[in-house]
């Protein structure tokens, strides 16, 4: 096994404390369907007040369908079960590969509606 390189982004909500039953997630794309397995090191994690709260690997996160049809977009996160008010997604990979693909739009929590 390599050394491994961090790649994170935080959105944390100064007012908001959402509670537990909220998706907690990112719009992301990696630019091709090839660097899709990209996200099989990915994480969401969430925290209260700076406390960790949460931890998803990629094996567990829901993956969910393109956002807009030919954008390339996906939804990553998972269904909370302690309430949060910071969402952080991070992707590691092996030095020299390049993770600059992976694009991050913006925090998604919301209601969960799903099954």
């Amino acid at each position: 096994m390599g050394v491994l390189a961090n790649a994170s982004i935080s959105v944390a909500s100064r007012g908001d404390v959402f509670p537990a039953g909220y998706f907690a997630g990112f719009e992301i794309s990696s630019g091709s369907l090839a660097q899709v397995s990209l996200l099989g090191n990915s994480m969401v994690r969430t925290y209260l007040n700076g406390a960790l709260r949460e931890t998803v690997s990629a094996n567990n996160l829901f993956i969910g369908a393109p956002v807009l049809q030919s954008s390339g977009r996906i939804v990553v996160g998972f269904k909370t079960t302690q309430s949060f008010n910071e969402i952080r997604y991070t992707i590691s990979q092996p030095v020299g590969v390049d993770v600059g693909a992976t694009q991050v739009y913006n925090a998604v929590v919301m209601k969960f509606c799903g099954a």
